[in-house]
């Protein structure tokens, strides 16, 4: 399975979808990365980089022509989309209003908006360790806290 990250072409963007971490271990899990040229670089992270975690540079057309998730920060302009293979598939942060997911489907894409993922704070590593770091109450505070405090060992 190839996964293509383009480079993002909205003026003020910086991100980069993966980190040449996360290339390199898509790549040792079997995955094929196709990273677009120069599309770390505005956030100092350069190809050489990706290179050495095993992902192949390319071109933009090549990403869209030959990967079957693309994986983008932004969502694709609308005249973009035609670029994409039929029935790949899309990962990024977009809005899902109905006329652009009606042009989704026409083209046959799989879209995962990260937008509607959920972001609990349970479900992040550091949610714990703040918990940790909190004051330990004593037990008769425990008992006038309320129940959510003694779920949590408060």
């Amino acid at each position: 399975m190839r996964i293509g990250v383009p480079k993002e072409i909205a003026p003020t963007e910086r991100r980069v979808a993966l980190t040449p971490d996360a290339a390199g271990r898509l790549t040792k899990g079997g995955f094929e990365v196709l990273i677009e040229r120069g599309a770390g670089a505005a956030a100092f992270l350069p190809d050489a980089a990706y290179s050495t975690a095993g992902a192949k540079l390319s071109d933009r057309s090549s990403i869209f022509s030959q990967a079957d998730i693309v994986v983008q920060v932004q969502s694709p302009q609308t005249a973009e989309l035609g670029n994409y293979r039929e029935g790949s598939a899309l990962v990024a942060f977009f809005q899902p209003a109905s006329d652009y997911v009606r042009q989704l489907a026409q083209r046959k894409l799989t879209a995962f908006s990260l937008v509607l993922l959920p972001r609990i704070t349970r479900a992040q590593g550091g949610a714990r360790a703040g918990a940790r770091r909190r004051r330990r109450r004593t037990p008769g505070e425990r008992d006038r806290a309320s129940p959510r405090c003694h779920r949590l060992g408060l």
